[in-house]
C-alpha cells in the first residue's frame, strides 16, 4: 500500500524527496532492492549528501551479496498498536555496542528479538540467536533485576539502520516481588 501511495505522490510531484525516501524504504522491506537501489540513486543525484539514502545503498549492497544471511520471514501484516506507549510498562531504547553490519542489515521494524541476561549486561539477539546489541548500562541493571525476580519482557525493533538500532521494551509479566 505504501508504495502504491508514494507513486502517485510521484505522479504529481516528481522530485517530492520525502516520497523517494518512503518508497525506497518499503522497496526494501518488500525486498524489492534493485527498485530500492534506483530510488536512492535518483535521491542522491537530487541531494548527492542525503545521508538515508547513502545508508540505505550499503544496506542494500549488504542483503545483496549472494552468501547473505537470509533475514527473518515475513509475518504477515504489521500491526500499528505494536508501538503504544504505556507509561511504566513500555520503553523505547537505542541499543549500544552495536553488532555487525551484515545481521544489522536485515532487521526488519515490528521484528520480535530477545532480551538475554548476561552477567548483569542485557543483549538484544534475533530469534535465531544472532547479536544485535546490549542495552545501556543503567537500563540493563535495572531490566536484569526485574528478569531475575521473575519478570518477562517483549521486545521488538522500532528502528533499524546499520549505524543506530532502537528497540521497544513491553513488560509482558510484572515479577511478583516488585507488583506493587
Amino acid at each position: 500500500e505504501a508504495i502504491s501511495v508514494n507513486k502517485k505522490i510521484l505522479k504529481e510531484d516528481k522530485h517530492n524527496l520525502s516520497a523517494l525516501l518512503r518508497l525506497g524504504f518499503a522497496y526494501v522491506q518488500g525486498q524489492k532492492l534493485n527498485l530500492a537501489r534506483q530510488i536512492y540513486k535518483k535521491i542522491l543525484k537530487m541531494q548527492p549528501n542525503n545521508l538515508l539514502a547513502k545508508e540505505n545503498l550499503d544496506r542494500i549492497k549488504i542483503l545483496s551479496k549472494k552468501n547473505a544471511k537470509k533475514g527473518p520471514k515475513k509475518e504477515g501484516r504489521f500491526d500499528p498498536t505494536l508501538f503504544l506507549e504505556v507509561p511504566g510498562k513500555t520503553k523505547s531504547i537505542p541499543l549500544v555496542k552495536l553488532g555487525q553490519k551484515n545481521i544489522l542489515a536485515h532487521l526488519v521494524t515490528g521484528q520480535e528479538v530477545v532480551l538475554k541476561a548476561k552477567k548483569r549486561k542485557i543483549e538484544v539477539r534475533s530469534k535465531s540467536n544472532d547479536y544485535i546489541g546490549s542495552l545501556p548500562d543503567d537500563l540493563s541493571k535495572t531490566l536484569f533485576l526485574f528478569m531475575k525476580a521473575g519478570g518477562e519482557y517483549l521486545c521488538y525493533i522500532k528502528d533499524a539502520s546499520l549505524s543506530r538500532v532502537v528497540v521497544f521494551i513491553k513488560e509482558h509479566i510484572k515479577a511478583k516481588k516488585f507488583a506493587k
